[in-house]
């Protein structure tokens, strides 16, 4: 066949390797596939570590609060916004339930106590199922110093927040 443009009898099909053709593009669209769904993963994997560790972080928070002899407002309203700037809509809610005892025991209600449990267990569900854990439904375990109380050391913190030594 006699190309018009050229003049001659060669076309550019002509002597084409199709096999070759045929494997070059499956290359390029094998990398184009293998980096995206890399780039996918990436993304995936950064999330996660990103999640944990800001879980980890507020759960540190929320501990260091329950562990203190006392805390203050600044430091729950710190972790209470972070929680609310990222958290779960469970645990918001749990922030939520945990502000409105605050008034109270501003005022002394329930010995100044405040339960944040529920917050701490909501971290601690969500923590534990991205790093693939199993769920824990125990109870927390608080240590506090009682170190001008015979000398005893630290003991376990009780859940109500009663003290297990102000009957002795």
């Amino acid at each position: 066949m006699k190309d018009k443009l050229l003049g001659s009898d060669f076309s550019f099909f002509d002597g084409l390797n199709y096999d070759l053709l045929a494997s070059v593009f499956i290359a390029v669209l094998g990398y184009c596939l293998v980096h995206a769904f890399t780039s996918w993963r990436d993304r995936v994997n950064k999330r996660r570590e990103i999640r944990a560790e800001f879980l980890n972080r507020s759960y540190d928070q929320v501990a260091k609060i329950v562990t203190a002899d006392s805390w203050g407002l600044d430091e729950i309203r710190k972790v209470f916004a972070d929680i609310q700037l990222a958290g779960s809509d469970a645990q918001i809610r749990a922030v939520v339930e945990v502000s409105r005892q605050m008034p109270g025991a501003f005022r002394g209600e329930d010995g100044g106590k405040i339960d944040v449990d529920p917050v701490l267990r909501t971290i601690r569900e969500e923590f534990r199922r991205e790093l693939g854990m199993k769920r824990a439904d125990m109870d927390f375990v608080w240590l506090q110093s009682t170190r001008n109380r015979d000398d005893q050391g630290a003991q376990p913190a009780r859940p109500d927040g009663r003290d297990e030594n102000a009957s002795r």
